[in-house]
């Protein structure tokens, strides 16, 4: 990208008055200087907007630091999510906005980054028979996993 387009952006940057707008706009600089790169089909800007909505419409997040907002907001780009999508979750601290990201958001990375075909995620409850066994570097090799119909229970959740 040019001198002249990069100085473009940059001053845009700066005469963004909206935090969402601010965060977008140094998600443009830093992709110009090629120091970040998005994932293929990712839309930056509507994921920022599906955030803005959300944080706009909830006290406890509206309140937080414009700063830990801003960096929330650049965390959940950078990873390529989006809370549209249920990918990720916007949590306070205090005053301090924290992005977390969702189990939706786990599984869409593992396909998209690690190249997952599927991830089936099981509960272990209460009362299972469940047995791993682990190799010489400690690393899970085999899983067995025997549950009764009847142990299931949202109650007795162990794993």
């Amino acid at each position: 990208m040019s001198n002249n387009k990069l100085q473009k952006v940059e001053e845009q940057l700066l005469a963004e008055k909206n935090v969402s707008d601010s965060v977008l706009n140094k998600v443009k600089v830093l992709e110009a200087k090629g120091n970040l790169e998005l994932p293929k089909n990712y839309s930056p800007s509507n994921a920022m907007k599906q955030a803005w909505l959300k944080i706009s419409q909830d006290f406890k997040l509206a309140k937080c630091t414009e700063a830990s907002t801003a960096n929330a907001l650049l965390d959940m780009v950078t990873q390529g999510l989006n809370p549209a999508k249920d990918q990720c979750y916007f949590i306070p601290y205090g005053d301090k906005l924290v992005l977390q990201r969702s189990y939706h958001g786990n599984v869409m990375m593992l396909k998209r980054d690690a190249g997952a075909k599927d991830v089936v995620a099981q509960v272990i409850y209460e009362d299972d028979n469940f047995k791993q066994e682990l190799d010489s570097v400690g690393r899970i090799k085999a899983i067995k996993h025997e549950q009764d119909f009847f142990n299931i229970d949202k109650n007795k959740i162990k794993g």
